[in-house]
């Protein structure tokens, strides 16, 4: 293979018959030099990778997304940047409590940043949407039957989780540690 430039990073192949990218570049967050290494079974797989990243780095954006969970970022997000938002206090409790009680725990929450697809997104969604919860039972009813169970969130409680989130994913993005690749939100 021949040298190559400055800042393109370089192939080299593992002796455990594995290639490995490597590229240096500055971080613009902090301005210091980072280096970041990408793996592949063939030295294709690892150049495509590293165009990526060099790609990337010209955006401005993370060489790889977090492999932190959802659940783990929006915990952080919600203490942090929520927290410190300009938003009215019964907004930031709002807030607060659906992604605590409808983003960050498994199933959904226990996806990595890095994984998130827009179908893991519909999935959410549709799951809200067909949740159900007991209804009231009838009182002029003479018999004993159950109530019919009733949808258990409303469309609004729906709307507001998914601005929730997108709020969350926006705060990842600045923080570089993920890239928007749901367009379009």
């Amino acid at each position: 293979m021949s040298k190559r430039a400055s800042g393109e990073g370089s192939i080299r192949q593992r002796a455990n018959g594995t290639w490995e990218a490597r590229i240096s570049y500055i971080d613009p967050m902090s301005g210091r030099r980072r280096s970041q290494s990408l793996y592949g079974p063939t030295a294709e797989d690892v150049h495509d990778k590293l165009d990526e990243a060099r790609d990337r780095i010209k955006e401005q954006a993370p060489v790889q997304d977090s492999s932190q969970t959802i659940g783990d970022w929006l915990a952080h997000w919600r203490a942090t940047t929520l927290a410190a938002s300009g938003r009215k206090s019964s907004t930031r409790a709002l807030y607060a409590n659906l992604s605590r009680k409808h983003l960050e725990p498994a199933p959904f929450g226990a996806i990595r940043l890095d994984k998130l697809r827009p179908s893991h997104i519909d999935v959410l969604v549709l799951a809200m949407r067909s949740a159900t919860k007991p209804g009231k039972p009838n009182p002029d009813a003479d018999d004993d039957t159950e109530p019919k169970p009733v949808r258990a969130l409303s469309d609004s409680t729906i709307r507001q989780t998914y601005t929730v989130l997108r709020a969350g994913l926006d705060g990842a993005v600045r923080d570089g540690r993920w890239r928007a690749t749901l367009a379009p939100w």
